[in-house]
């Protein structure tokens, strides 16, 4: 397969597992639970994924010894990738979807 078709494979699974995530983060939030709870749980459940298949793939003692290869980088990774999931969850949870469309799509005619 091509590695545009990949590409583009692989966009359109990350947009289909973005869209229930922001929704499920909505309806929490509108359920009353505090945003600590929600980031708690939701990062404790992917964390425990991640590492359950990359620890299928090479095993425990071989994800260990992979990781202190490059530990700057590795942690230098993992604030990049905290960032930008706190990033956007606190901008589902913090902004108001249509109050941001209006201001972003009134147009001034003169």
């Amino acid at each position: 397969m091509e590695s545009r078709k990949i590409g583009l494979l692989i966009a359109l699974v990350g947009m289909l597992g973005a869209t229930p995530d922001a929704m499920l983060l909505r309806l929490e939030n509108d359920e009353g639970a505090p945003s600590s709870t929600i980031l708690i749980w939701r990062y404790l459940l992917v964390g425990a994924i991640q590492f359950a298949i990359a620890s299928s793939m090479s095993g425990v003692r071989g994800l260990l010894r992979a990781s202190t290869l490059a530990p700057k980088c590795n942690f230098a990774a993992a604030l990049l990738v905290t960032a930008s999931n706190l990033g956007f969850v606190f901008s589902l949870l913090w902004v108001v979807p249509h109050r941001t469309y209006r201001r972003t799509h009134t147009h001034t005619h003169t």
